[in-house]
């Protein structure tokens, strides 16, 4: 008896590990976007974007980063359909949810460069050292990069998506398809994926912004900056809102 008390006991003990194991997947807890390890703010994973009080703008919720100026350089190439926000010549002024992306990853400013320092009451802004190197400082010049702030398909709210390129709501199933709804009471655009599963919107869905009453792609499109610490190690370095495998994630808006 004693032997089964302590296999079933071992079991429940491997269960409960499994399980916690599983709740860490798909967060940000020692995801990339963890930086509580550096020490540099109190070990904390949430103030380097985020804070409760005191913050000054608009470029994300409750967002806690000094905004970023640019000037950013935008995507250009003759087989754009889509109109992209605020371009002037080459210049351009991304939307408030690639802007909060480019606070840290246009490598202007530093990582700690936040309004609100952690402590009672409020902080005071931090400046250490920016990203210099590597593949995650994507740089003011966005013009070898995706394109973003720009109309989904050369989405037209008279037409609809006007590029046969793209996938569009002709047909909208659990896998395929643009889909609309109005949430909050605004209005919500993604692209259904298979790993979603479902016609209404999940985070594994590639999601759309809304700029008057057409879907934009922003860099948080194809990118869950708080989804990091997952199976698949191309998600995790990249926060990817699904496998890329067979460019999946292409082809989710990508006709070819």
């Amino acid at each position: 008896m004693r032997g089964r008390t302590l296999l079933i006991a071992g079991l429940l003990t491997a269960a409960f590990a499994g399980q916690a194991a599983a709740q860490t997947l798909g967060t940000i807890t020692r995801s990339p976007h963890d930086l509580s390890a550096s020490g540099v703010l109190n070990n904390e994973i949430c103030v380097y974007c985020h804070t409760p009080h005191g913050t000054t703008n608009d470029d994300g919720p409750l967002w806690n980063r000094l905004a970023t100026v640019g000037p950013f350089v935008a995507y250009d190439s003759s087989t754009l359909d889509g109109s992209i926000l605020g371009k002037s010549g080459a210049n351009f002024d991304p939307g408030e949810v690639s802007m909060a992306c480019l606070s840290c990853h246009d490598g202007t400013q530093a990582l700690d460069a936040v309004i609100n320092s952690p402590g009672r009451g409020l902080g005071t802004p931090l400046a250490g050292a920016a990203m210099t190197a590597g593949i995650a400082v994507v740089g003011p010049d966005l013009s070898n990069d995706h394109p973003i702030s720009i109309q989904y398909g050369g989405y037209d709210s008279g037409s609809g998506v006007i590029d046969e390129d793209f996938v569009d709501n002709s047909t909208v199933t659990a896998t395929t398809g643009l889909n609309t709804a109005t949430i909050n009471g605004t209005p919500a655009w993604w692209v259904n994926t298979s790993v979603g599963g479902t016609v209404g919107r999940d985070k594994e869905d590639m999601i759309l912004y809304t700029a008057g009453a057409e879907p934009y792609v922003e860099c948080a499109t194809c990118h869950d900056p708080h989804s990091g610490n997952v199976a698949d190690p191309l998600v995790e370095v990249n926060f990817l809102r699904m496998t890329n495998a067979g460019s999946a994630i292409c082809l989710a808006c990508h006709v070819k």
